[in-house]
């Protein structure tokens, strides 16, 4: 349970980053 929230977290967290960056 503990490993499936972590990885929900992980792809949270790299959504949001894809999100906010931009390639030039």
């Amino acid at each position: 349970m503990e490993q499936q929230q972590h990885a929900a977290f992980i792809q949270q967290t790299a959504a949001d980053t894809s999100q906010q960056w931009q390639p030039p």
